[in-house]
């Protein structure tokens, strides 16, 4: 399945993976990853199925298991790690991960199967926001998926 990704750097540079998840696409993340291409990073903005215009239909979370969804959105960072490793700009040996939001949920669930040459991983307030603060029916779930994917990459 292909994936809509937004992709800028230069020739062998650290590789920089910034996981989008808004409807408004990987333009949501110009600034930030503008930043990073200064800086000489290679950067990656993949928009997760269904979201930003990308193919495919967004990944349920129906009875709020997510562990398991954060795992399955995981396939999108996959997929972007795999072309990214494909090109000639970036250090397949030096990538690092950032997500906000949802995308921070997905970056740690990724982080937990991750593949060699993944240095690291940035969850930028993240973990699926609640609608309500004072009243948060995802809390044990996101506890339980976060427990669950700090047990590392298996590599």
């Amino acid at each position: 399945m292909s994936r809509r990704v937004a992709a800028a750097g230069r020739r062998d540079r650290q590789g920089r993976l910034l996981t989008a998840n808004d409807a408004n696409g990987p333009e949501r993340f110009l600034t930030a990853s503008n930043a990073f291409v200064a800086q000489g990073f290679a950067v990656v903005v993949p928009m997760r199925r269904g979201y930003g215009g990308s193919e495919g239909n967004r990944v349920g979370n129906a009875g709020g298991d997510l562990t398991r969804y954060g795992l399955e959105n995981a396939l999108d960072i996959q997929a972007a790690i795999q072309f990214l490793k494909t090109q000639p700009y970036a250090d397949a040996k030096r990538i690092v991960v950032i997500g906000q939001s949802t995308g921070g949920l997905v970056t740690m669930a990724y982080l937990s199967v991750a593949e060699q040459g993944v240095l690291s991983g940035i969850n930028f307030h993240g973990g699926v926001r609640p609608r309500n603060l004072n009243d948060d029916p995802f809390l044990d779930a996101r506890i339980e998926a976060f427990a669950t994917y700090t047990n590392g990459p298996k590599y």
